[in-house]
């Protein structure tokens, strides 16, 4: 045998082996010549000493697994790292890993809780890696006999699940939870009617992953008669797009649902989805409403695709909605925003705050839904009808209505201005208003006149300047654009609108302006038509304390009665859209104090918030028809006038500024294509704790505020104010306000937003009876139209050497979340 070692037999004690080393072999320098005979416990011990050559790889080999980084030492770690992963899936912990298998492989989706519970949890408030896991047993079961049709969790009794992986949430991304939900079991006694209510809820995470709270989703009840019910909502972190605002420091969610009673419900499954990002939450946030729709019904568009989003965008692109493969387009379907259980509608028109302004019936029949909300506006502007109409043909004399109070009259508007005939502007022989027994046997060209302290009314100017604006539009000239204007005033001093409308002895009298003019034009061999009211009033109004839903709903059936009424005489078909100014001089009326009682107010029941200024914007808001297009404190009380009325010079800047937004909307009805924006206003905004932003319309850029045409006011006209009560109360919290971008506003506070808050701008704080640029109420805020090289007299040179631009003032405005 080679040299080594080998066992031997010979006799030892019981239990004992002996060791023979032969040849060259050592153990410890036993040997090598000579043979050496030891036991096995005297071998071990020699080969294992610490200074053996295998000792100490031994030694070597236990340090390796005992220290740190030793796989001693790793294997807690190990552990902890597979319980982690177990628990993402949804896999208890546990040593038998081909059931782990069988586990993660029925694990469809995690939307589907009768199919794998282990996927959804009790421990709502805990982290995904440490919730328990659900198990069948107590609350919960899995039934298959239910109207979903197939595997579901069933919750007995008050308890509650939720989904053990959580959602992330980006900034602006919109995720929807459906969720198909049956009750297997009312609630019967004392609180029946709440406990049938199922929960409903989106759990709330940290960034860490920590709990923050809930946030109950709206429903209502739900009965075993009512079989499955599907529902979904939205999730978003921009407060008032999701169907419910998520807490603050929200990163992650969850779905949750349960029950409240000792009945039962069942829950098959909830799917998530993630919005296509091109539509974005900015876009779905329009003045205080939420531009935004999901139906539960099938409504199809042309491509019978079933939709099941849809959303208006900003600045006039139309509607975007999303089909149910995902698919993002641009238009609009057959039954957006009504009862799609109406069968009798065929579609109807929506505007930017995603209301219904024009639903059309199967039987021809046509209604015009529109309300008004707390201190909220969306209005004005134009921009704001999603259907396109088609081009309108104008007549070849086109009649422009100036109607109103003393505004519309000319009071204070002395010396005359527009006396100068231009573009065949025409008016009756017996002048310009319709005053007592005027001549209106014949036409002669338009000119301002003077009838005792009534003078300038811009009527003449804004024609003259339609037509240089529309030429420049078109291309032509103003004598070759195949068409001229006919202009009247019907306005009467100190009218509320109640004694201007329909019915009274004013609206009446007005009509003949229209009734006498035609037989003239069509004598002559013209078409005759009315293209636009011009419409400026509000001070009567504020005076006599109207209310603002009242005069908001009063002015859209003016327009209407007023459209009717002319089509009626002059036989002519289509839109007469009709151009409003706000009169902004509520401080006047709510301020002014009477000379016979100096303690006393003149006007007790004028309000002390802009009313009849906001109503107008909700008038724009329902009626797409009624256009705010400029807010009067940008002129006034350094022009002549009063606080209230204007001077001369003024007059004519307002009648240019309407003359051009007129041409504007003219021209969109020409080519059947949506009104333009003709005003700076509010499209959408993000109110967060303690910032706002503002996206704004901008007719031409850029923004800027501009402080030597209106003089500088708080904050440029913004403020903050505490809306919970029966009025609000200034907060006075704004740090900054600046322009961010090309088109928004970005409002810095000092401290949080109140619970119910309402941002303001132009509104003033009551400190002057003054109304106009530099004492009013007011704000410095406007575009550039002023360098705009379209038409003429942008920017020109007044009688008294004032440069004077036309440039678009934003209008008074407010949003909140006061509902």
């Amino acid at each position: 045998m080679s040299d080594g070692f080998r066992t031997t037999n010979l006799p030892m004690a019981e239990g004992d082996i002996l060791v023979e080393l032969i040849g060259n072999a050592q153990v410890q320098g036993f040997g090598p010549l000579a043979t050496r005979r030891m036991t096995v416990a005297q071998f071990q011990t020699q080969l294992l000493s610490s200074t053996s050559a295998v000792g100490v790889r031994f030694t070597n080999i236990e340090n390796r697994l005992t220290t740190a980084e030793g796989l001693t030492s790793q294997i807690p770690g190990l552990t902890s790292r597979v319980t982690t992963l177990e628990g993402l899936a949804g896999i208890s912990p546990g040593t038998d890993l081909a059931a782990d298998g069988t586990t993660v492989r029925s694990t469809r989706y995690w939307g589907r809780p009768g199919e794998a519970i282990r996927t959804w949890t009790a421990a709502a408030n805990a982290t995904a890696q440490a919730a328990t896991p659900l198990t069948v047993g107590g609350a919960y079961s899995i039934t298959t006999d239910g109207p979903g049709k197939g595997p579901a969790l069933r919750i007995t009794g008050n308890a509650y699940a939720t989904s053990i992986a959580k959602t992330h949430l980006d900034d602006g991304e919109i995720v929807e939870f459906t969720f198909r939900i049956a009750r297997r079991v009312d609630n019967t006694g004392t609180n029946a009617a709440a406990n049938n209510v199922p929960v409903l809820e989106l759990r709330s995470y940290k960034p860490d992953g920590t709990d923050n709270g809930t946030a109950a989703l709206p429903a209502t009840t739900l009965l075993a008669a009512d079989g499955l019910r599907t529902v979904t909502y939205r999730a978003c972190l921009t407060p008032g797009v999701g169907s419910v605002d998520l807490p603050a420091n929200t990163r992650f969610i969850s779905p949750l649902f349960g029950e409240r009673g000792t009945g039962a419900v069942e829950l098959t499954s909830c799917d998530r989805k993630t919005q296509d990002p091109a539509v974005t939450a900015l876009d779905l946030r329009t003045a205080d409403l939420p531009a935004t729709f999901i139906t539960d019904s099938d409504v199809y568009d042309e491509e019978n695709k079933r939709v099941v989003y849809a959303a208006v965008g900003s600045e006039g692109r139309g509607a975007h909605y999303i089909t149910e493969d995902g698919s993002v387009v641009t238009g609009r379907t057959s039954q957006e925003l009504v009862d799609l259980e109406d069968t009798s509608i065929a579609y109807a028109e929506v505007d930017k705050n995603f209301r219904p302004i024009r639903i059309v019936y199967l039987d021809g029949s046509v209604s015009y839904p529109g309300g008004v909300r707390g201190f909220s506006s969306g209005g004005g502007g134009g921009g704001t009808t999603i259907a396109a109409r088609g081009p309108q043909v104008a007549p070849s004399l086109k009649y422009r209505l100036l109607y109103g109070q003393s505004l519309a009259t000319g009071t204070a508007g002395l010396p005359l201005l527009s006396t100068t005939p231009l573009y065949d502007t025409l008016m009756f022989t017996g002048g310009i208003r319709l005053l007592a027994n005027p001549d209106m046997t014949s036409f002669t060209n338009a000119v301002e006149t003077q009838d005792s302290a009534l003078g300038e009314t811009g009527a003449v100017a804004s024609a003259h300047h339609s037509s240089t604006y529309l030429a420049a539009l078109t291309g032509l000239t103003p004598t070759t654009l195949g068409s001229n204007y006919f202009v009247a005033s019907g306005g009467r001093g100190g009218a509320t609108l109640a004694r201007l409308a329909k019915g009274s002895g004013y609206y009446t009298n007005m009509l003949t302006i229209a009734s006498s003019a035609m037989p003239i034009a069509v004598a002559s061999g013209r078409t005759f038509g009315m293209s636009v009211i011009e419409f400026i009033h509000g001070q009567a109004d504020y005076a006599f304390g109207t209310s603002r839903l009242s005069y908001a709903n009063g002015l859209v059936q003016f327009r209407k009665d007023l459209e009717a009424d002319t089509k009626a005489q002059t036989g002519q078909s289509g839109i007469i859209p009709m151009l409003v100014s706000q009169a902004g001089c509520q401080a006047a009326y709510y301020l002014r104090m009477s000379s016979d009682a100096p303690t006393q107010r003149a006007y007790p029941d004028a309000p002390a918030t802009p009313e009849i200024d906001m109503a107008m914007m909700d008038a724009a808001a329902a009626d797409p028809n009624t256009i705010v297009h400029m807010s009067l404190y940008c002129t006034g009380d350094l022009d002549g006038g009063d606080g209230i009325h204007r001077g001369s010079e003024d007059y004519r800047m307002i009648g240019r500024n309407r003359g051009r937004a007129a041409a504007k909307i003219e021209k969109a009805l020409a080519d059947g294509t949506p009104f333009p924006e003709v005003a700076v206003r509010p499209l959408s905004y993000i109110a967060q704790k303690r910032s706002i932003r503002i996206k704004m319309s901008v007719p031409y850029g850029p923004l800027v505020f501009d402080t030597s045409w209106v003089l500088p006011t708080f904050n440029n006209g913004f403020d903050i104010w505490d809306a919970g009560g029966a009025s609000p109360v200034l907060a006075n919290i704004i740090q900054s306000v600046a322009i961010v971008g090309k088109d928004t506003i970005e409002i810095k506070l000092n401290a949080d937003l109140p619970a119910t808050w309402l941002c303001s701008y132009a509104w003033g704080r009551n400190v002057s009876a003054d109304g106009g640029r530099s004492k009013g109420a007011r704000g410095n805020l406007r575009d550039s139209e002023g360098d705009s090289p379209t038409g003429s007299n942008n920017t020109y040179v007044d009688n008294s050497g004032v440069t004077r631009r036309l440039d678009n003032y934003c209008l008074l405005f407010a949003l909140t979340n006061k509902v």
